[in-house]
């Protein structure tokens, strides 16, 4: 009896993994879109916006291009960690290096970005920015390429790939 039982959490593991994989392959297309537009609303701010030299809440309030930038750069953050998390899962070398490149360069970007807006808006904060936002675009294309379905086919629902067991137990 337990064979059959340690032969259906195998199954289950497999599925667990399989589902993970196929998650962080839709993860890379929305997170490469993202990275567009964190991209024109940086030039926009960069060649468009002055930001006020002091305070807090009058640098937040001075442009709703800065707000959209801040709080598409949080957004980037939590997908980059969502797709650590599923990594873990889908132990796959790939995803793995794909998706703590995305983390560790969205924390990067955004750290400078804090820097560069609140601090002294340093060259340097600017160049970490887009070293970020470059480790970024190579993280999320290592997990566009763990697609390996046709777009919106989950990869168990393609002949001859579907695990044993799909239930979650």
């Amino acid at each position: 009896m337990s064979g059959a039982r340690g032969s259906s959490a195998v199954a289950s593991s497999a599925g667990r993994a399989l589902r993970a994989r196929y998650e962080l392959g839709r993860l890379g297309a929305p997170m490469l879109g993202m990275l567009v537009v964190q991209l024109l609303l940086g030039m926009a701010l960069n060649l468009y916006v002055v930001l006020p030299s002091q305070g807090l809440v009058r640098i937040l309030e001075s442009s709703p291009v800065l707000l959209l930038h801040i709080v598409l750069a949080l957004l980037l953050v939590g997908l980059s960690a969502r797709a650590v998390a599923l990594a873990s899962r889908a132990h796959e070398a790939r995803a793995t290096l794909g998706s703590l490149l995305a983390l560790g360069s969205a924390l990067l970007a955004t750290a400078a970005g804090i820097s560069f807006t609140f601090g002294s808006g340093s060259p340097g904060a600017s160049f970490a920015m887009s070293v970020g936002f470059a480790g970024m675009l190579v993280g999320a294309g290592l997990l566009l390429s763990m697609r390996s379905a046709p777009l919106g086919a989950p990869p168990w629902s393609v002949a001859g790939s579907e695990p044993a067991s799909t239930t979650d137990g």
